[in-house]
């Protein structure tokens, strides 16, 4: 716990040092920038011991509020599939591998993250509902519906 805790703080320092330096109150980067795959599909091999978890999961276990909008769809998708090995194939032997096929045309949503020091939730969302409102790229499913005053006001 110690070590993680030390690594933490270096995280937060040199973020927060570099925010300061260029007066940044939030940060924004795309989601990914690989297209989505197929839910349910195989994961991924680890690279440099990650499985693609992103940066909004580091900056978030590292004390940073982060939060996704819209920004519009993609037209492709990909998907993993997996791979059994054989004598003919170079696949290791270990089983099996994963393999990417596509694209396959699709429509999905991609994102953009906002992420801001640490207790600053007020700014991202002020930030990403005023981007949502000026751009209307959220789109709510077709069966979603209206939403009432009701849905909308807290318990």
């Amino acid at each position: 716990m110690v070590a993680r805790m030390h690594n933490r703080f270096a995280v937060q320092t040199m973020v927060m040092a570099c925010m300061a330096q260029l007066d940044l109150d939030a940060v924004v980067y795309p989601t990914s920038n690989l297209p989505p795959v197929k839910l349910g599909s195989p994961r991924g091999p680890e690279i440099n011991g990650r499985a693609g978890d992103g940066v909004w999961r580091f900056l978030g276990a590292n004390g940073f509020p982060a939060i996704t909008v819209p920004v519009g769809f993609t037209t492709v998708m990909y998907d993993r599939i997996r791979v059994v090995a054989t004598p003919e194939s170079d696949v290791s032997s270990e089983g099996s591998e994963t393999q990417i096929v596509g694209p396959v045309a699709a429509r999905l949503p991609v994102g953009m993250d906002i992420v801001a020091r640490p207790f600053g939730e007020p700014t991202i969302l002020k930030i990403a509902a005023a981007y949502e409102a000026a751009t209307g790229h959220r789109e709510p499913p077709a069966d979603f519906g209206p939403l009432s005053g009701a849905e909308l006001s807290a318990p």
